[in-house]
């Protein structure tokens, strides 16, 4: 006696893997939604927090006195307290300020690809106020591909020939520039 077999089309299991598929999606989409909302609410009750502080310490505050160190203990003198009210400042500040999705650059010798990237970190880092030092790093992240093959034997070379590495965005541009630039494109920026 054999057994029973249940004939299963292709398109049957296609149809069963696209349900599991839906289910899936529908599970996790529910988790985000669950931890934004935690991460929500969080936010409430630090910014809640904070203003209950800051209106402690304004209250506390004799008039005329603009010291922000005494400012800070202001509440009930306790250090502990005042590095709180920063780390509670920082956090909101941080939650506040946009975090635009910047493109990144893959090495394309197209010449206007490389140009606007440029350009658009520039307009970046003076809006955001991004120091010199910070700039180089960040651009560092924003390559991909063949081009971030290209800046890390770039770095690791000056590192080898105890060169130290480059830290400047305007030498990281104009190495950017030799690099990935078309030969030609001077000459074809002034027909």
């Amino acid at each position: 006696m054999g057994w029973p077999h249940q004939v299963v089309s292709e398109q049957e299991i296609e149809e069963k893997g696209r349900e599991m598929d839906v289910q899936r999606r529908g599970h996790a989409r529910g988790v985000r939604r669950v931890a934004e909302e935690g991460l929500r609410e969080e936010l409430r009750a630090l910014t809640a927090r904070l203003e209950v502080m800051e209106a402690g310490r304004r209250r506390d505050l004799e008039p005329g006195d603009d010291s922000e160190g005494e400012a800070l203990t202001a509440t009930d003198g306790s250090e502990e307290e005042a590095s709180e009210l920063r780390l509670l400042r920082s956090v909101m500040l941080a939650s506040s300020k946009p975090n635009p999705k910047m493109p990144n650059y893959d090495g394309s010798l197209s010449a206007d690809v490389l140009l606007d990237w440029v350009s658009e970190l520039d307009k970046y880092f003076e809006n955001e106020e991004i120091s010199e030092d910070k700039r180089v790093r960040f651009a560092a992240t924003k390559l991909k591909g063949h081009a971030t093959l290209w800046w890390d034997s770039v770095q690791a070379d000056r590192k080898r020939m105890n060169e130290l590495p480059v830290r400047k965005w305007p030498r990281m541009v104009a190495k950017l520039k030799g690099r990935f630039l078309p030969k030609d494109y001077q000459v074809e920026l002034y027909r």
